[in-house]
This record gives C-alpha cells, sequence and structure tokens, in this order.
C-alpha cells in the first residue's frame, strides 16, 4: 500500500517591487520589507495609481481575457513615447519563507521535460532555495511603439536564468506567490 505524500504550498511573499517605463513612470522602487502598511501619498495624477497597475500587471493572473489583452498592454507604454522601443518592466524581488518544491512531474506548463531539463531546473531551485529570495521580472517589449511578445525573465547570475526554460519556471513560481 502507497501512502500518499501530501506536499504543502510553498510560502512566499513580495519585499520589493520595482517599475520601469509604466505609462509616465520611468522608475519607481516600492519596498515592502517592513511587512506593514504602505502609504502612497501624492497629489492628483501623480502616478499613486499607475504604481499599483503596474504591480498589479506583474501577475499574469490579472490579466485581461485574450480578445482585451493586446488593447490592454499596448496602453502600458508612456503614450508620449508613440514610437517607443523601450521595454516595459515590472520586477519583483520575492522571499522565500518555506522551501519550494522540485518539480516531480515531467511536464511545465505545456512542454515536456526531459530528464536533463528536470535536473537543470531542480539544481536552479535547490539554489533559489538556499538564497531564500528569487528575483522575477515581467517584460513587456516593444517596437516602434508596437507591444512585442512579453514574457518572464529570472534575474540571477545563475546559468539557468539564460536558458529559455527560465521563463516557464518564473511562470510557475508566479503562480504559487500570493495573489496580487
Amino acid at each position: 500500500k502507497k501512502s500518499a505524500k501530501k506536499t504543502e504550498k510553498p510560502k512566499l511573499s513580495y519585499i520589493k517591487f520595482d517599475v520601469k517605463n509604466f505609462k509616465g513612470i520611468d522608475n519607481v522602487s516600492v519596498d515592502l520589507v517592513k511587512n506593514d502598511l504602505i502609504l502612497l501619498l501624492g497629489l492628483n495624477e501623480s502616478g499613486k495609481s499607475t504604481i499599483l497597475k503596474a504591480i498589479e500587471s506583474f501577475d499574469f493572473l490579472n490579466d485581461p481575457k485574450r480578445e482585451e489583452n493586446e488593447k490592454y498592454f499596448q496602453n502600458i507604454r508612456n503614450k508620449a513615447d508613440v514610437s517607443s522601443n523601450k521595454e516595459v518592466i515590472v520586477t519583483a524581488t520575492i522571499k522565500i519563507e518555506s522551501d519550494i518544491n522540485h518539480i516531480e512531474n515531467s511536464k511545465i506548463g505545456e512542454r515536456l521535460l526531459t530528464a536533463d531539463e528536470q535536473k537543470e531546473i531542480n539544481e536552479f531551485i535547490d539554489s533559489i532555495n538556499k538564497d531564500k529570495q528569487v528575483v522575477i521580472s515581467r517584460v513587456f517589449p516593444f517596437k516602434n511603439g508596437e507591444l512585442k511578445k512579453y514574457f518572464y525573465r529570472i534575474e540571477a547570475k545563475h546559468k539557468f536564468s539564460k536558458t529559455p526554460l527560465s521563463n516557464l519556471v518564473a511562470i510557475e513560481i508566479v503562480n504559487i506567490c500570493p495573489f496580487i
């Protein structure tokens, strides 16, 4: 008789957000380390709601329905820069309070994994569990003002962060983060 192995959902928390080129915001950081109430204080039209919308856009679970996606994300660039080639980047520093479990099945998203890929992913997960944090960016690239395919990027010196699989692992990590 096999015993059922119960796996707990890892405990993760956001400790910082960095926002670049989102609407009228060039560069702003919101530090959440104190784990307390955060006050956004400013004049009307100074960017308080825009900061919150940028943070909200980090989590793919907040994306509008597919047919509305393009229009919604097209509007996140600075409207004054019609032919923008700048990337809109929302970066989260995520604290790992309990270890992220290894990917134990042979799939991530819709992709089947080879044994080598699974080993590579598990080595990376071991390294971020050891570091107790991971930094992930959601990147919205623009070319001549038109939105290109957006993606997640793991910001790490680890060799895995430069592989195509890292985008899929980043999505898996965002999926287990607290809902924004």
